[in-house]
């Protein structure tokens, strides 16, 4: 019995590892990959539920301040599968949200977000949209208008493409006139003044009686510097009178 501790002892461990050791040494927690949940600003922005859906009748439209705008990849309306083209590349839509007035309950805050893909008859609706406003995207603070037109033509597409007519018009506030704005070019600094050149004035000539206080004051041993100062002339007038 004293030659087989460790028989007893090696069920034991690797009851007590596989019940605990694969917690401890395989920490799932520590396996997560990092996420980018974004930004404290977009956390409270949210999204805004989709204006249109599947009962979405011809003639249905919304207009609204933009709020924001971005480029996400599509998914699927149905399998919310992320849509990929054949050759691996992302398909691309546009989300805007926009602020409306409409509210269908009480916590309804009025954002709507219109999705537009990035091929097919929704972008060239986009593109004319934003030709019609001198080629420029909206912005927030822009007013946005989609408005479901219909049903197109089919072709070799599974179903029959959905047609939309997007309108842009500018906002007037200072925040969007600087939104993406080009910047304001410095203003012309102002050529520096010309320095004249002008010609010292002379000194007014010493008088009579300052040539003689002048004379007075060097014979007491009084430099010309003290001189000039006592009687408000220059040391070359004070020099020059008492060398007279």
């Amino acid at each position: 019995m004293f030659g087989q501790p460790n028989n007893y002892q090696q069920p034991y461990n690797n009851a007590y590892n596989n019940q605990y050791g694969g917690q401890y040494g395989n920490d799932p927690y520590q396996q997560q990959p990092q996420v980018d949940l974004g930004s404290v600003a977009d956390f409270a922005a949210g999204g805004g539920k989709s204006f249109f859906n599947a009962d979405s009748q011809p003639g249905a439209s919304v207009t609204g301040v933009v709020t924001a705008i971005e480029v996400t990849q599509y998914h699927d309306f149905q399998t919310k599968a992320p849509g990929f083209w054949k050759d691996g590349r992302p398909q691309k839509q546009l989300h805007i949200t926009i602020q409306t007035d409409l509210q269908t309950d009480p916590d309804d805050d009025g954002l709507r977000s219109i999705w537009i893909k990035g091929w097919g008859k929704q972008m060239a609706a986009y593109r004319d949209a934003r030709r019609r406003n001198g080629g420029k995207d909206p912005r927030p603070g822009d007013t946005f208008t989609a408005t479901y037109i219909g049903l197109g033509e089919r072709g070799d597409a599974p179903q029959p493409p959905k047609i939309y007519r997007y309108e842009i018009q500018r906002g007037n506030s200072p925040e969007v006139a600087a939104f993406g704005a080009e910047p304001q070019q410095p203003p012309m600094q102002q050529a520096a003044p010309q320095q004249v050149n002008l010609t010292p004035q002379q000194p007014a000539a010493v008088s009579d009686e300052q040539r003689a206080q002048i004379i007075a004051l060097r014979d007491q041993g009084m430099a010309p510097a003290h001189v000039a100062a006592q009687l408000g002339l220059t040391e070359q007038q004070v020099y020059d009178a008492g060398h007279r």
